[in-house]
């Protein structure tokens, strides 16, 4: 509430509302009350479910191998999402023969070793579906004097 200034200089300064009703008029608007107000409970509408349709991708490449190729490379690293992937070999070899060819596993110790790789050989192609794995490729011993091009195609999301 306003009150009367006092003052050495001045004395009595009569400024303000000595009569401010401000406090009883805003306690007269506020109900106290002890205990929290009763909850309200409303269904919340659902929406319907929307599946949201996401573009599939294509993971493309091609790699050379050749002489040069000491270790296993990794082309493709695991995916869950993969659909669809599509491996074709092409040999620079004269005449391609029986070793020309690339090995192809799911391992990094399986592609080095002829017995438990996969041989994709000159001028065919595969395609895998459904295979979400790492995908590692070596050079046969046969592409020691030419190259042997590997191209692949992976559809995923």
């Amino acid at each position: 509430m306003s009150s009367p200034l006092e003052t050495p200089a001045f004395g009595n300064l009569f400024v303000g509302d000595t009569r401010d009703d401000d406090g009883p008029v805003i306690d007269s608007l506020v109900k106290e009350v002890d205990t929290p107000p009763d909850p309200v409970i409303e269904a919340i509408d659902s929406a319907p479910y929307v599946d949201i349709v996401r573009p599939g991708r294509l993971l493309t490449g091609t790699f050379v191998l050749d002489a040069n190729t000491v270790s296993p490379v990794q082309i493709l690293p695991f995916d869950p999402k993969r659909k669809e992937l599509r491996l074709e070999g092409f040999s620079f070899a004269a005449v391609p023969g029986a070793n020309d060819y690339v090995q192809i596993a799911d391992e990094n110790g399986k592609s080095v070793t002829t017995s438990a790789a996969w041989h994709l050989r000159h001028g065919k192609s595969h395609t895998l579906d459904n295979y979400t794995g790492p995908i590692f490729v070596f050079p046969a011993s046969g592409i020691a004097t030419n190259s042997f091009e590997l191209t692949w195609v992976s559809v995923t999301e």
